[in-house]
Formats: C-alpha cells, sequence, structure tokens
C-alpha cells in the first residue's frame, strides 16, 4: 500500500460541492486550510482512573456553509460521557439519545438552517463528529470528555495511551448494492457493511495539514513518580499544584501516532481496593470499583502448555512492525519450557505452518525452538488481514491436537488488529473458542486497542501494546508468565454489608488473576443500610491452581468522581453487547432496549447511541444547502506498505484517494480503487468524476501514483445503483424487525440490505443524481415532495412496514393488558391498525415472507375482534382466548424478527 495523493479542486469545472477530498486549492494556486484547526487534549490520572478531555476546533475556510466530518480515535473502551459546542461565548451542551433519533434531529436541525453536531461511536475506539451550518469564516469548537481504567502490574507501573490517528483497516468482502452509510473512502461490503464509516481519506506525504496539537498529563496525588516514559513522543516534564505534568516538547508534532505514557509509582507494596462514588443527589445509589492484585505466586507446578503462535504477516505489518512481531513471538518462545508445545501460524489471505504434519506442534525443547526462530526469520508481509480465518483455523487445530489431556490450551495473537470486521471475529471466538485462552499482543504506533483488549477479555487472556522498535524485552517482560496458568480462577464478587446488587456486576465473569497484572470489577450497591459509607465492604472468592479456596475481604474509600458511574455504566454495556451479539434476533430487540435505557439514564456514547448538539439561539443558513468535507488524516508512523503490486496503469486521481484494501494479489484496474465521493464508487459515474477533478498540482509537491493492491476478494462495482446522494440515517430497531421505508428522515433506501434484495415498502430509486445530495439537501426534497400531494391522501397513507407493525403491536398489547385487567377494550382501534398493517404488507415484498403474520392479520385476529364485540363483559373464555392469543403473536414476532435482522442499521450489524 501507498500513501494516497493529493485531490485538487478544478479551477475551471464550477463544481463546489464534493464529499471527499483532501488538500484543495484556490484559483491562483491559493493554499486553503483543512477545516480542523486543532485538538487539545488533557488527561489527569487519578486512582488508576483517567479523566480526558478533547477539544476539536474547526474552521470554516470556504465561502459556502460547511459541514465539517472527521473520523478519529479514542482510547478503546472509553466512557465518553459529554460532549459541548462552543459557538463564539456560548456552549450548548449535548444529549444522548437513541442513534436513530439523534441522527435525525441532527438532520433535521441542518435542514432548518441551524448549526448542529453529532457524535457517534463506530468502533470500540473509532468516532466519529460531524459539524453542520458552519458559516463562512466562523469557528466552532467541539468538547468531549471521557474516563477509563488504566491496566496496572503489581510493580506499580501504569500505563495511559491517547491514540491520535485512526490506521487503515483490512476490510473484507464484496461490495454491497447501496450506498455507502459514512462518507469513508472504503465500500461497504457484506462482511463490513459500515466500512465507509471506520477509513477516513488520507493526506498526501510530507503534506502538513495545519492541525495544532496540545497535548498534556497530570498524574495527581503525592506518589513519588519513578521510571517515567514516553516511548514515541518527545515530552517536557513539570510540575502542577497537584503533582506532576506532562506536555509536548515539540509544537509541529503531527497526529500519526499514540501517545504512550508509562510510569511506576514507588511504593513497598501496592494493595487491592475498593472505591466507591455516591450519587450526589440520591445518597442511596452508590457505584464501585473494585481492583484486585494478584496473591503472592506458588511455588505449584503449573501443567504444560498447548501454545498456537499466531502472527500477522499482512500489508500493514511491512517494515519495522513485522520485525518487532517477528522478534516478540521469538522472545515468547524462549519462555516456554521443555515439556510444552507450540505451533506457529503466519497469516494474511493465507495461512501458513511452521510444521505442517496433521499435529502441526513440536516440542519446546532446544531443536523446536531453533525451529521456530528460523520460521520467523523467513516470514515477510504481504496480502490481507484475513485475521477470521487466521482464528478460525488455530482454533480448529486446537480442538484436534494429539495427546491435548492435562495440557494448557493457549492462543497468543500478535498482531496491529487494523482489520474492520471485529464483530464476526469476537462472535466467533464466543462461540467456538472452548477451554482456550486468547492472549494478544498488539505492534503499532497507532493499534486497534480496543479490538485487541476486547479479544483478550472475551478469550479470558490480556492484552499487552508494544511500539515497533522497542525494548521488546521490557515490553513483554510479563507476557511470558501470563501466558501460563493463572493464579486465581473463578473470581465472584460477594456482599458483606453494602447491598451489593449482584446483577450489576460488570463484566459478569470476572478476568482471572495472573502474576503481575491486577483484575477489575464495577458493581452498584445501595447504602440506605450503611450508617457510614466508611465500612462498606465486599468479599472476593476464587480459586488457587491447587484447589484451595482463595478469600480476599476489601474495605471501602470514598472518591468524589462522578466518572465512577459511567465507568459502571460502560462496563455493563461492554457485557450487554457481547450477549447480543450471540443472540436471537428477538432477544437482541430486548438487549438494544436495555442498552439504549442504561446509556441514556448515564449520558453515555455507545454504538446504539449517540450524541446530538443543536444550537437554537439563530438560522445560520436558511437554504440549507452545506458544502461537506471529509477531514483527511495523517497515515500512521512506521507504516510501510508494499508498493510492488501497483496496476500497470495509473487509476484516475480521484481514485488514488485509498489507503485502504492494503494487501493481496492484484486486483483488476477495473474492481475500483478505493473510495468515492458521497458513498459507493460506481463505474457508471467514474467518468464523470475523472471530470471534476483535476491532476495534481505542483504547487504541492505531490508525489506519483504509487497504489496498493486491494483485497484478494476484488470490489465488484454495484450494478443499477439506487442514488448517488450522501448516507441516509437508517430505520431505528423496533421490538420485531426494523423495515421502514424512511419516509421520516428522507432515505430511499434500507441500510445494509443484502445485494439484490428489493425496495423497502415498494419506496422506488430516486432518478442518479448528477452532484451528491447532501443529507440536509435529500431530506429537504423529500418534505417538498410530500408537502405537494393530496393532504387526504398524505394523511392516509402509512409511513411504513415498520412503523405499522408498531402500532399493531403496540394496539395488540394494550388489548391483552385490559382483558387481563377485566376489561373490555372494544374492538375499533385494533380493527384499524390491522387493516393499515394489511394494506402496507399488500404493497410490500416482504409479504411472501411472512406467512405467520398474514394468517395471523387475516384470520385469527377476527376472531379475536368477533369475541370482543360479542362480549360486554370480560368472561372467562376471553381471558383463555387472549392468553392463547399473547402465544401465537409471540410466534409471529419470531418470524418478524428474522426477516427483520438482515435489515437492521449498519450499527447493530458491527457489535
Amino acid at each position: 500500500m501507498s500513501t494516497a495523493i493529493l485531490i485538487l479542486e478544478s479551477t475551471d469545472s464550477g463544481i463546489k460541492d464534493r464529499i471527499l477530498g483532501c488538500i484543495r486549492v484556490t484559483k491562483d494556486n491559493k493554499k486553503r486550510n483543512l477545516p480542523l484547526t486543532s485538538v487539545h487534549i488533557s488527561a489527569r490520572v487519578a486512582d488508576r482512573l483517567a479523566h480526558v478531555t478533547v477539544k476539536e476546533t474547526f474552521k470554516n475556510p470556504y465561502t459556502d456553509h460547511l459541514e465539517a466530518v472527521y473520523i478519529f480515535p479514542l482510547s478503546g473502551g472509553c466512557a465518553v460521557s459529554s460532549f459541548e459546542m462552543k459557538v463564539g461565548d456560548r456552549t450548548i451542551v449535548g444529549k444522548v439519545d437513541e442513534r436513530q433519533a439523534a441522527r435525525e434531529q441532527y438532520a433535521e436541525a441542518l435542514q432548518e438552517g441551524k448549526r448542529a453536531a453529532l457524535m457517534e461511536q463506530e468502533r470500540d475506539d473509532v468516532f466519529t463528529v460531524q459539524v453542520g451550518n458552519l458559516p463562512p469564516g466562523e469557528e466552532v469548537t467541539v468538547t468531549m470528555t471521557y474516563s477509563e481504567k488504566l491496566a496496572y502490574f503489581d510493580n506499580g507501573t501504569t500505563e495511559i495511551r491517547l491514540p491520535l490517528v485512526v490506521a487503515p483497516r483490512y476490510i473484507p468482502g464484496q461490495a454491497l448494492n447501496r450506498d455507502n452509510v459514512g462518507d469513508g473512502v472504503e465500500l461497504d461490503t457484506d462482511i463490513v457493511p459500515d466500512a465507509s464509516r471506520i477509513t477516513p481519506p488520507r493526506l498526501a506525504q510530507g503534506v502538513d495539514p495545519k492541525t495544532a496539537l496540545n497535548l498534556t498529563v497530570e498524574l495527581a496525588g503525592d506518589q513519588t513518580i519513578e521510571d517515567l516514559s514516553c516511548s514515541q513522543h518527545a515530552t517536557r516534564v513539570g510540575t502542577s499544584k497537584d503533582g506532576v505534568k506532562v506536555s509536548l516538547s515539540r509544537e509541529d508534532d503531527l497526529l500519526d501516532r499514540d501517545f504512550v505514557l508509562r510510569w511506576r509509582v514507588a511504593t513497598d507494596a501496592l494493595q487491592s481496593n475498593f472505591l466507591v462514588y455516591r450519587h450526589p443527589e440520591n445518597k442511596d445509589e452508590c457505584y464501585g470499583m473494585i481492583s484486585l492484585l494478584p496473591p503472592q505466586s506458588t511455588d505449584i507446578a503449573s501443567p504444560p502448555r498447548d501454545v498456537i503462535f499466531v502472527v500477522d504477516r499482512s500489508g500493514s505489518m511491512q517494515g519495522v512492525k513485522m520485525v518487532s512481531a517477528a522478534r516478540a513471538c521469538s522472545l515468547l518462545l524462549a519462555t516456554l519450557g521443555p515439556k510444552d508445545r507450540f505451533a506457529v501460524q503466519a497469516f494474511d489471505n493465507v495461512c501458513e505452518w511452521m510444521n505442517q504434519d496433521s499435529d502441526r506442534f513440536v516440542l519446546a525443547d532446544e531443536t523446536g525452538i531453533e525451529a521456530g526462530n528460523k520460521f520467523l526469520r523467513g516470514i515477510s508481509s504481504r496480502g490481507g488481514t484475513e485475521m477470521h480465518r487466521s482464528l478460525q483455523e488455530a482454533i480448529l487445530t486446537m480442538k484436534t491436537r494429539k495427546n491435548p489431556s492435562r495440557r494448557l490450551p493457549v492462543i497468543v495473537v500478535l498482531t496491529d488488529g487494523e482489520v474492520g470486521n471485529e464483530g464476526a471475529i469476537l462472535k466467533h471466538i464466543q462461540s467456538e473458542l472452548a477451554d482456550s485462552r486468547v492472549f494478544t499482543i498488539g505492534v503499532d504506533t497507532a493499534v486497534n486497542d480496543g479490538f485487541l483488549r476486547r479479544l483478550a477479555s472475551i478469550g479470558g487472556g490480556t492484552a499487552t501494546f508494544v511500539q515497533p522498535g522497542a525494548q521488546l524485552e521490557d515490553a513483554l517482560s510479563g507476557v511470558g508468565r501470563e501466558i501460563g496458568t493463572p493464579l486465581v480462577t473463578g473470581l465472584t464478587i460477594e456482599d458483606v454489608n453494602c447491598g451489593l446488587d449482584n446483577k450489576s456486576v460488570a463484566p459478569s465473569k470476572l478476568s482471572d488473576l495472573f502474576e503481575g497484572r491486577a483484575s477489575s470489577a464495577f458493581f452498584r450497591f445501595s447504602a440506605g443500610k450503611l450508617k457510614d459509607l466508611k465500612n462498606a465492604k465486599v468479599k472476593v472468592k476464587g480459586q488457587f491452581v491447587d484447589g484451595k479456596p482463595f478469600v480476599e475481604e476489601v474495605v471501602a474509600r470514598i472518591i468524589d468522581v462522578p466518572a465512577l458511574a459511567q465507568l459502571w455504566a460502560k462496563a455493563y454495556v461492554v457485557d450487554l453487547e457481547d450477549k447480543y451479539r450471540i443472540a436471537s434476533a428477538h432477544e437482541q430487540a430486548a438487549l438494544h432496549k436495555e442498552i439504549v435505557e442504561v446509556a441514556v439514564a448515564h449520558s453515555l456514547l455507545t454504538k446504539f447511541t449517540a450524541f446530538v448538539v443543536v444550537d437554537h439561539a439563530e438560522i445560520v443558513n436558511a437554504g440549507g444547502a452545506n458544502r461537506k468535507i471529509v477531514q483527511p488524516v495523517q497515515m500512521p508512523a512506521k507504516w510501510e506498505m508494499a508498493q510492488s503490486n501497483a496496476p500497470a496503469s495509473p487509476a484516475p486521481a480521484f481514485f488514488q484517494n485509498s489507503p485502504a484494501r492494503y494487501g493481496s494479489a492484484s486486483a483488476p484496474a477495473s474492481a475500483g480503487w478505493g473510495g468515492a465521493a458521497s458513498g459507493s464508487m460506481k463505474k457508471a459515474k467514474s467518468s464523470e468524476r475523472d471530470k471534476c477533478w483535476t491532476a495534481p498540482s505542483s504547487s504541492w509537491d505531490a508525489p506519483t501514483s504509487q497504489q496498493a493492491p486491494m483485497s484478494q476478494q476484488p470490489q465488484q462495482a454495484p450494478q443499477a445503483p439506487r442514488s448517488m446522494g450522501a448516507p441516509m440515517p437508517s430505520a431505528g430497531p423496533v421490538s420485531a424487525f426494523s423495515l421502514d421505508d424512511q419516509a421520516a428522515t428522507g432515505a430511499n433506501f434500507i441500510e445494509n440490505e443484502p445485494m439484490g434484495s428489493m425496495e423497502a415498502d415498494g419506496c422506488l430509486p430516486p432518478p442518479v443524481q448528477e452532484q451528491p445530495l447532501t443529507l440536509a439537501e435529500s431530506i429537504r426534497r423529500k418534505i417538498q415532495s410530500s408537502q405537494g400531494k393530496n393532504k387526504d391522501q398524505k394523511e392516509a397513507a402509512p409511513t411504513g412496514l415498520s412503523q405499522s407493525y408498531r402500532n399493531f403491536e403496540m394496539v395488540l398489547k394494550k388489548i391483552f393488558a385490559a382483558i387481563n385487567n377485566g376489561t373490555n377494550p372494544g374492538s375499533e382501534e385494533l380493527d384499524e391498525a390491522r387493516m393499515q398493517l394489511i394494506a402496507v404488507l399488500s404493497n410490500s415484498e416482504l409479504a411472501v415472507k411472512l406467512p405467520l403474520l398474514q394468517k395471523y392479520l387475516r384470520a385469527d385476529v377476527i376472531q379475536l375482534i368477533a369475541s370482543i364485540e360479542s362480549s360486554t363483559t370480560v368472561s372467562v373464555s376471553l381471558k383463555t382466548l387472549a392468553i392463547e392469543h399473547e402465544k401465537l403473536f409471540l410466534k409471529v414476532a419470531e418470524e418478524s424478527a428474522a426477516i427483520g435482522a438482515a435489515h437492521r442499521p449498519f450499527w447493530q450489524l458491527n457489535v
């Protein structure tokens, strides 16, 4: 893969509104700034918790109103709890809402000409901010705050990681036959249906985006700090009123690598602790975090291990990253004992094993270790990151190995984690891992830490991160011990005197205690029975490796840190997401509802919720038209992508904007070489795009084309495109299925619809537009179209299958509740809802897939209506009939949910 080349605005085409672009120039070669002018990050660390504030300032350098889009990272697994927008001297506080509702509020605000901002979470560590209706020359600052629990070790070592750039991610799968749901440079695929939301455009090599970076970390407290180091940035250290302050020593640092700060607290011995935060208004409501340190290592002999090392050799690992990964694996091989066995798998889009025999395991004796090191020395980077296939093969190899009795099965994954199909990989681990443990070693300057932490957590192991070229011996000093037997397993938390809510413990399955590394958990409890909160106690129980019981009682320490409540909510939501990933469609609806309720109650950003800010003070853009600019980002430092397999003839300049799909055999030029301005890149429109963009200008010293090969599965240009419009919000989740025609939001398609499937509710695609429509423009046209219809006809028309279904379900539940309470509810409302749903079904191709619903509406409900109408009072027979209908409708709902699963919004497909 190579870096992208510059995209320049044509000086004579007159085209202004393009969604995607890197650096632009105006007439006379005057340089234009990008919207993102500065990023300010300040972190405060106390009590092993980090509280981080991120400020992003956007300025409109154009004569048009601007919508700026920025795809950026935050620490993986952090709890984002606030979002604000500052305009001049005014600060507007954002609110959390269900994601679909928040997207609609943002779109409506743009249509009304109001300033607005939207923040969404795409992955554990990837987020999107959109700031719309920014007037020419105006500056807006959005501020977000988050908290996270820091990992620490029993020697007092702690680390904080502040990511600064989203690295390119490998996107497997075939392109979907619909518009992209995001503004990134990759096509959405059947495996990664939101690839366009996690693939920001890249700046050309050597181009300075003129984004000022300011970063500070304050280590609060009176403890003595030792061994303070920053592995990827030059820093200066000073003092503050609360402790030690670390900041960047350079003013021109780029946002191209994670800021990683490590330190050690000088102390004789760290202890397990129990932190408590009491709600300021509801004094009975308390939140606790317990941090457990492992006991001293015992002399009990550990069982021999069977270890599979899975080494990423894909294109993104080229250069020093590949060397570091192989070296890390070699160091871990040296920690194995002669009774252990191991296997090494190197993967890209194919899997190669050190030992090709059927068993693939060799003894970790001198001969075996030398064979392993020889294999590692021969690994070079190439191809695509097919991690899902690699882990499938590794798990199958572990399950089918010979003589597994009394051996500890361990899988160690060494990778940068830069994949887009995280959800599918995690689901496979949850379903198929069996008794193996998974440990992850992240090797990158901008690692996908959220995914690798979650992978290790689900796999019952730990995650460790190293920078390419670092002192790996020091960084991996504890991992060799960790991939052995844990010291304590089966941990549970029990109440002593504080009213612990056992259902609130998160994670619900506490991680085992490994030598040197702490384990944490969050929970809620009621302090109503406690006279003094300082006396609150909980008990932790588990089992040592020799079978002896482990018991530790911990006393509370009160802290005034509201973030503890958000951290509990975040941990609890992560548990629910794990359940959601492997649940049935019907169960997912209930889990979705619970996630949204918890997130809204705690002002928490999740994949199912979003922050929205609307400035109602003034109308700044009565016309509603916006120029959308997607902020291009740096290529991560020390990325040396392969450039040898570029196509024979260079792709058009527009196509050379995407650094993703970075490795495998060559792909045909016609397959499409990257992103698109407004969503999916379609061959039918490529000629028009070529006319819109000029060749790179020498004023920016743009490099020549060096495009990387794409995935081994080439992108197929979708046929019969529906529209070239910007991505629209998709239908919100409902209890059974979500199949709206998007009338409320102006969308003309169902997001994530499988290739070749029918349109929603007979909604036909609009004619292909010569220019991409913005979100606000699409809504404006939809509203104008609906206003031109006959009023009576408009009022009678249903808004969509999903809404009609929701209405019918709601009425039916009211009927059942009334009969159960002994009240005759009447049948008029039920009959009206039934007829409306039948009318919508009659115009939908989905009707043939819903036979149970059809039968229920056309036969069973008629029987229920007749029984209601013939009864003046609620008889025993009517109650019995209602009970039977409730059971019958459950089967109808399951059928509907199964159909609707394929049409869920993109954010529900990537949990």
